[in-house]
């Protein structure tokens, strides 16, 4: 079983800060896609990793991914 070090969307490709990323967002019935720009990772516990993927979303607002395999990148970061 191969160790998971990075985070990872649900493509599979690894998340890193300045990436783009489209998370889904649900309220009540309505659901949608909101777009985030990394700026960091957080990594919580080191023998199995939980990532916690922090940025910024396009309305402004801080925003805290706890599955970060639940969005797909966008843009790749610098």
């Amino acid at each position: 079983m191969p160790e998971i070090l990075e985070p990872r969307d649900y493509m599979g490709k690894i998340i890193k800060p300045g990436c783009t990323v489209v998370y889904p967002v649900r309220q009540s019935a309505s659901m949608w896609l909101q777009h985030m720009i990394v700026s960091y990772i957080e990594v919580i516990r080191s023998s199995v990793p939980i990532f916690k993927i922090h940025g910024t979303n396009s309305d402004g607002k801080l925003v805290k991914l706890e599955r970060p395999e639940r969005c797909v990148i966008t843009r790749e970061g610098v």
